[in-house]
């Protein structure tokens, strides 16, 4: 097998894994809510917390815009001024990421 071929499987495992990591997001059901969704503005994430956890949002490619450690004890309602991140218009990714728990994941269209 040559290098060319080699290369061109190795594209379509990575297109592979990517594609059933997007069913595993969109078929698992999060635990938490984020509205209103699309947001111009503000949104509130609502996540009830028995350890402390993580809330990151990301760009499509992946790149971190917002991350904040939250204690189980706090408000189980974070508002997130999504103006102030300085963002543009588009699709995010918002994880809860939780000790002891699965990471949960949910789509954000923001449209200021």
């Amino acid at each position: 097998m040559n290098t060319k071929n080699n290369f061109k499987a190795i594209e379509y495992i990575f297109i592979l894994v990517i594609f059933l990591f997007a069913i595993k997001i969109s078929a698992e059901k999060p635990n938490f809510s984020i509205y209103p969704n699309p947001s111009n503005q503000n949104i509130t994430i609502s996540y009830n917390a028995t350890n402390n956890y993580k809330i990151v949002i990301t760009n499509i490619l992946g790149a971190i815009v917002y991350e904040k450690e939250m204690a189980a004890n706090q408000d189980n309602n974070t508002v997130i001024d999504l103006k102030g991140l300085q963002i543009v218009s588009g699709v995010y990714l918002v994880k809860i990421e939780a000790k002891n728990e699965q990471t949960s994941v949910q789509k954000l269209i923001y449209r200021p």
